[in-house]
């Protein structure tokens, strides 16, 4: 299924108009081959509509640095050692044959298919040796992404393929078409669930992902594949891999495919996923984007609640929340800031509070055991009694309790550690 126009940000058009009015005759195909390059690598990545493009820099326009007096001496050198030799000058034939060759705008394709040399772009020349579409309405999909009229059809059969990142036009012997895609998902599934292999996994779901994308297929078979996906890094702690997924659904939501979809299951995961990086403005867009039907359901009205408990610094309901098992799988995004939100508790409680029982904060910050509270204490070192622990049996057993004075300094110190999120794979 091919892309029409309408489906990309307008921010992405306006930075293609842009950049091709700011090119020259002579840096037009470096230019356009640059573009093109980052224009594929978001699309690949589901990455087209969160990238803000308006920040994006090409290379090719910036104007080479001026050269300095030892450079200018050295030409001048090599160009009198050629003139006087009366040969040929420091770059060779082949040199400036491949130099000839970077500057060459690509040829034309016809409707017919391409060799597998052609490059998956097409372009005209107008007469100021600017790069101009004969349809201006498809300027990102003719001249960035594969023509719909070349879009690959797999004819490979086999359910396991490796994935590998794609540096050319790929060859549809090596492309799985997509009644071998739906076996090979099925596969998938049926193997992560019986050996949980995630490095297997996570490597044949984007090599379904990638055969997906080549063939241009956007369909709901399309979001079942990255949902899958979505949630098992969920599950295996890869914030990154699920990160690619998630703008990738939202664009496949966006465009209407939502057919046996999850789009409230993802949206609350969003939300969620937007506290932890602690992205405001995309968060109150997000939250601003909700209908009533998105509010009443159970995994959105949960996120909601736990935003409006951070928002508001109500550590006791944030913890209840955490407690209550969360719908869905949206405790795996909560289990990667519930560390920073109990540090952040922790110091305003000791600022509150001169002494405090250990037991209380147990309960209070939704530790599963006293030895877990202590464990977090004594990492960031923090597990400063100000009465030790009676041993239990004796009628007057006690866990102690913290000395909340002691502690807020270091808390304080350890609570730099969240200032950044460092995620991989985060845009």
């Amino acid at each position: 299924m091919a892309a029409s126009s309408s489906t990309w940000p307008d921010s992405l058009k306006q930075f293609v108009n842009t950049t091709f009015a700011a090119c020259t005759a002579a840096n037009r195909a470096a230019v356009e081959e640059e573009l093109k390059a980052r224009i594929y690598k978001a699309y690949e990545a589901g990455e087209v509509w969160t990238t803000d493009w308006s920040k994006v820099e090409i290379e090719a326009l910036k104007p080479p640095p001026p050269a300095t007096l030892s450079t200018t001496k050295s030409k001048k050198k090599k160009n009198n050692a050629a003139n006087m030799g009366g040969g040929k000058t420091f770059e060779d034939t082949e040199s400036l044959q491949r130099r000839k060759r970077r500057f060459e705008p690509y040829p034309t394709h016809s409707n017919s298919t391409s060799s597998s040399s052609s490059p998956p772009f097409h372009s005209h020349t107008n007469h100021n040796g600017y790069a101009q579409d004969s349809n201006p309405t498809s300027t990102l999909q003719d001249r960035l992404l594969l023509p719909e009229n070349q879009a690959i059809v797999g004819t490979c059969q086999k359910l396991d393929k490796p994935y590998l990142r794609l540096t050319g036009i790929p060859n549809p012997s090596t492309i799985r078409p997509l009644d071998v895609l739906r076996k090979a998902l099925d596969w998938i599934l049926e193997k992560w669930r019986s050996e949980e292999n995630y490095g297997f996994a996570c490597e044949q779901l984007k090599s379904v992902r990638q055969d997906l994308m080549v063939q241009r297929i956007r369909e709901p078979f399309t979001v079942r594949v990255y949902e899958n996906h979505a949630r098992i890094a969920l599950e295996k702690k890869d914030l990154g891999e699920y990160n690619q997924c998630q703008s990738q659904l939202k664009f496949l939501y966006r465009i209407g495919i939502t057919k046996g979809a999850h789009p409230m299951e993802f949206k609350a995961y969003k939300i969620l996923y937007l506290l932890l990086t602690r992205n405001k403005t995309e968060l109150n867009s997000e939250i601003s984007s909700l209908t009533p039907e998105d509010r009443n359901d159970a995994g959105i009205a949960h996120a909601l609640q736990v935003q409006r408990a951070i928002s508001l610094n109500n550590y006791k309901k944030l913890f209840e929340l955490y407690a209550i098992n969360p719908p869905r799988m949206g405790g795996y995004i909560m289990d990667h800031f519930v560390t920073r939100e109990r540090v952040y508790a922790l110091i305003t409680i000791c600022k509150s509070y001169p002494v405090l029982a250990l037991d209380y904060v147990q309960r209070l910050l939704a530790f599963e055991s006293i030895e877990q509270l202590t464990t977090f204490l004594e990492e960031r070192h923090a597990l400063i009694y100000k009465t030790q622990p009676t041993p239990l049996g004796g009628g007057g057993e006690s866990w102690g309790t913290l000395d909340c004075k002691m502690a807020y300094g270091v808390l304080v110190e350890a609570a730099k550690e969240f200032r950044k999120v460092d995620l991989k794979g985060q845009i």
